[in-house]
């Protein structure tokens, strides 16, 4: 009928002679300045800080803990897609993990943008990083543990309830506001909140590009992620932090804190902390 067929797996154990701990290619990506200073934020960069502070100091399960570092004004197009001439003598067993902190933005046409330090927030096709753009630096790289947290709103067409509500929402631990955009007016076709979770959904559950690599976003349900001065970051990297710490998203208590745990922990973190306003939205095609 000319569809494609249920794939065929095949099982292969290999025990290798000499064994070696796995390196961690950490990639951290934020901005929290950007050349049109109305759109700053006070914490990706310190999202990323933390991060990489945190994988750091618990690096036992690892031989190297490689970093790769970008922020402010070095978030260009060019240093992103150039970042995978590093991933490229990876080792089948390493762990590549990236994190993105910023805004995240849609175009007209509905393609889904994340900020770079020069982005032209009215057009985020001019200097933005398309999802698709990004997801390329995991493709063709020997390394197959791969995953990519996006910390970042994704909407660029509000309406204004919805930008209002949101920014006047309080939680048990303070107030939190949105990595949104409140000083943009809404366009003649606002996305809603519905439209958008489903066109993120959509986006992610795109398996026939499916390259390998896990993918969590900060926001699905909600149009904004969201940052707190209670917490110094934005509540979902603060929601990873807080899950690895002491290892609170271990869920069966092994020890061990699998991918698959770490994102039903964050569901329900974060949708619990922005009180249902923010809902993560995930791809896990490695478990």
């Amino acid at each position: 009928k000319g569809i494609e067929s249920l794939k065929e797996s095949f099982e292969v154990i290999y025990n290798p002679a000499t064994t070696r701990k796995p390196n961690l290619y950490l990639i951290g990506i934020g901005v929290s300045e950007y050349t049109n200073s109305a759109f700053n934020l006070k914490y990706p960069v310190k999202d990323i800080t933390d991060i990489v502070t945190a994988f750091k100091a618990n690096s036992q399960m690892f031989g190297e803990v490689k970093v790769m570092q970008l922020t402010d004004k070095d978030v260009t197009i060019q240093n992103i897609l150039a970042l995978k001439q590093n991933l490229v003598n990876t080792d089948v067993s390493d762990y590549v993990l990236a994190f993105w902190a910023g805004h995240g933005l849609l175009s007209n046409d509905m393609e889904y943008y994340l900020a770079t330090y020069n982005v032209d927030f009215n057009k985020p096709e001019i200097n933005g990083i398309n999802y698709s753009m990004l997801e390329t630096i995991f493709e063709g790289i020997p390394a197959r543990r791969k995953a990519l947290f996006i910390d970042a709103c994704h909407s660029g067409e509000v309406d204004k309830e919805g930008t209002q509500l949101i920014a006047s929402s309080e939680t048990s631990q303070g107030t939190v506001k949105s990595r949104g955009f409140m000083s943009v007016k809404p366009k003649e076709k606002s996305l809603g909140l519905k439209n958008s979770f489903d066109l993120m959904q959509e986006l992610f559950s795109d398996v026939q590009r499916g390259n390998g690599a896990n993918i969590i976003s900060a926001a699905g349900g909600a149009e904004f992620a969201l940052e707190s001065d209670t917490w110094h970051n934005g509540v979902f990297t603060y929601s990873i932090l807080s899950g690895l710490k002491d290892n609170a998203a271990d869920m069966d208590g092994d020890g061990q804190i699998m991918l698959s745990e770490l994102q039903k922990y964050l569901q329900k973190q974060v949708f619990t902390l922005t009180k249902g306003q923010q809902k993560p939205t995930s791809r896990v095609e490695n478990l």
